[in-house]
C-alpha cells in the first residue's frame, strides 16, 4: 500500500480517479512498468471488479507492486474474494455495490422474462433500472426464496451476442 499511495501521490484515504489514470497512460509513451500497473488498475476498476465511484479500486494495490508476479496470480479468486467482501457487507450497508452489481446485472440480463418490457437499449447496462432489476429478481425467485424461477434463453449465442452489449 506504501509503494502504491508514494508511487502515485495517492492522499490517504482516497483513490486516484480513473480519468486520472487514462490520461497518464496516454502521456507516457514507451511499455514501461508505469504504464502496465497504470493499465492494470484501470483493467481492475472497470472490468473485473469496479467499485461504485469512478476511482481506482484500492484493492488491487497490493496485486500490483511486483508486475513480475501479476501472471501467476489467481484473478479469478481475486474477483471471488471481492464478490464475497461486498457480499458478507451488503446486509450492513443495505446496497449492491460494484461487482457484485454488475455480477446481477449480466445474470438478469441472461434471464428469459416473459410479460416484462425489457428495451433494447445498448449499451446494454443502460437498460437496467433499479425498479427494472428489483422486477426481474422478484420474478426469478422460488418460493422458498432461492432463485431460478426463470428460464434461461434456448440458444447460447443469443445470450452472449446479449452480453457482449451489456
Amino acid at each position: 500500500m506504501n509503494f502504491m499511495i508514494s508511487k502515485y501521490d495517492i492522499i490517504h484515504g482516497s483513490a486516484p480517479k480513473i480519468d486520472d489514470m487514462i490520461e497518464r497512460i496516454k502521456k507516457n509513451r514507451s511499455p514501461n512498468e508505469d504504464f502496465l500497473r497504470s493499465f492494470l488498475m484501470i483493467a481492475v476498476s472497470t472490468f473485473l471488479c469496479p467499485p461504485t465511484s469512478l476511482g481506482i479500486n484500492p484493492r488491487c494495490y497490493p496485486a500490483l507492486v511486483d508486475l513480475g508476479s501479476v501472471k501467476k496470480l489467481n484473478w479469478c479468486q481475486f474477483v471471488v474474494d471481492q464478490l464475497k467482501e461486498v457480499s458478507r457487507n451488503l446486509n450492513k450497508k443495505n446496497i449492491v455495490r460494484g461487482c457484485l452489481l454488475v455480477l446481477v446485472i449480466l445474470y438478469a440480463n441472461f434471464l428469459a422474462v416473459d410479460n416484462v418490457q425489457i428495451p433494447d437499449t445498448k449499451p446494454r447496462i443502460a437498460v437496467w433500472t433499479r425498479q427494472l432489476l428489483d422486477k426481474v429478481i422478484r420474478l426469478d425467485r422460488n418460493r422458498d426464496g432461492s432463485f431460478g424461477k426463470l428460464k434461461w434463453p434456448k440458444t447460447l449465442f443469443s445470450t452472449w451476442m446479449m452480453c457482449i452489449h451489456l
